[in-house]
């Protein structure tokens, strides 16, 4: 019979072998463009960048990096690109800029909320409903827990 220390150290190194796996995947699908039912392919950064702005129109830069974890130069040199393609605009008022969506923007942002819907048969959204709300409260709160261990740049 296993002993309760062997049952932790073989669930725990379960769970990192699972987040290895998990990032991995995630690596992999980040380096394919999809269109997202536009004549636009954009690369998953890019589509979940326009997806946080169109979840989140109110915020400008500093609270966007902030948001999703991300420098300011990062975010500032990602949002330069998304305009460069004229999928968002930046307003600049005062020394704050601000960030929405263009037409083109919003026809990714609303491309990729269906193919979530519709077409991802993979989703994140199909998996995570299996579970009672308790278990995704704890989810959330372990990824975000790991999130906040990571050494910082």
């Amino acid at each position: 019979m296993d002993k309760p220390d062997d049952i932790e150290t073989e669930l725990n190194n379960n769970i990192i072998d699972a987040l290895l796996k998990f990032h991995n995947e995630i690596a992999k699908m980040s380096k394919k463009p999809n269109n997202y039912g536009t004549e636009h392919f954009v690369y998953q950064s890019e589509i979940h960048m326009i997806d946080f702005i169109g979840r989140h129109p109110d915020l400008n830069i500093s609270e966007i990096s902030e948001e999703i974890g991300m420098s300011k130069s990062a975010a500032s040199q990602m949002l330069t690109k998304l305009s460069k393609k004229n999928f968002i605009v930046k307003e600049r008022y005062k020394k704050e800029v601000s960030v929405h969506l263009t037409v083109e923007g919003m026809k990714l942002f609303k491309g990729h909320q269906e193919y979530h819907e519709t077409q991802n048969q993979y989703s994140v959204f199909k998996n995570i409903e299996k579970y009672p709300i308790e278990s995704r409260t704890l989810i959330v709160d372990f990824i975000m827990d790991y999130i906040a261990d990571l050494p910082k740049d």
